[in-house]
């Protein structure tokens, strides 16, 4: 009989405390939001084929998804990825091979619906691994420095596209 009293008075102030809250005009239980909708439209991205397409592709539209504009715009990236060994050390055992990855990515900015070029930018990374002779090694420490050189060169592309968006914007 206790434990259903003392089960009643916490449900009935649970029950009290969220009708303060929504009553203050808080609402921590859904989202509320308010906005102009000046800015809706998003900047579409249009990649070259290439073996890293998909992942450049996913960071891009991941850092780009938040940036809203007046007008829609194009994002064309055209890359180039190259990967090479170019260093043999006798020294160690282990890590005896360095390697290199440059990704190159040549850029434009087109206005639609004119499809009118107003912006073209390059940018490149280099970037330098260590890696055992050791093949899952090997292939596990390439995949994990490309991704590390794509999401580098994603956001390296958009704060410059960006940047130029919201000066003309």
């Amino acid at each position: 009989m206790l434990y259903r009293i003392k089960y009643l008075i916490l449900i009935i102030i649970l029950l009290y405390n969220c009708i303060y809250i929504v009553g203050c005009k808080i609402h921590p239980l859904y989202y509320y939001n308010k906005g102009d909708k000046e800015k809706i439209n998003h900047i579409k991205v249009l990649i070259s084929d290439s073996e890293i397409k998909k992942e450049l592709s996913d960071s891009l539209e991941f850092i780009l998804s938040n940036s809203l504009t007046k007008h829609s715009y194009i994002l064309n990236v055209v890359i180039s990825y190259n990967e090479n060994e170019y260093i043999y050390n006798n020294y160690t055992e282990d890590f005896n091979q360095t390697g290199r990855i440059i990704i190159k990515a040549v850029y434009n900015i087109q206005k639609l619906p004119s499809k009118k070029t107003i912006y073209n930018g390059n940018t490149y990374i280099t970037s330098l691994f260590n890696f055992s002779s050791k093949s899952f090694f090997k292939k596990r420490t390439i995949k994990n420095i490309t991704k590390q050189s794509i999401n580098e060169l994603a956001e390296n592309i958009s704060l410059d596209a960006i940047s130029f968006i919201q000066s003309i914007d």
